[in-house]
């Protein structure tokens, strides 16, 4: 996704919330989407000391 885009998709998406699969190995953990200028935007985890533990099981 190219920055331009971003802001219009979080005003599309406002209301909607978006996770880390666990069916697909992630942690279960919320994601939020990083801006950026210079290279790809994309969804990240949320700042957590303890990061995501792909491979565990989702509680």
């Amino acid at each position: 996704m190219k920055a331009i885009e971003v802001d219009a998709f979080r005003r599309r998406h406002e209301n909607d919330s978006f996770w880390c699969g666990p069916l697909l190995g992630g942690c279960g953990a919320q994601l939020t989407t990083k801006l950026y200028t210079d290279r790809v935007c994309h969804f990240a985890h949320h700042p957590d000391p303890d990061g995501c533990g792909h491979g565990q099981t989702f509680p």
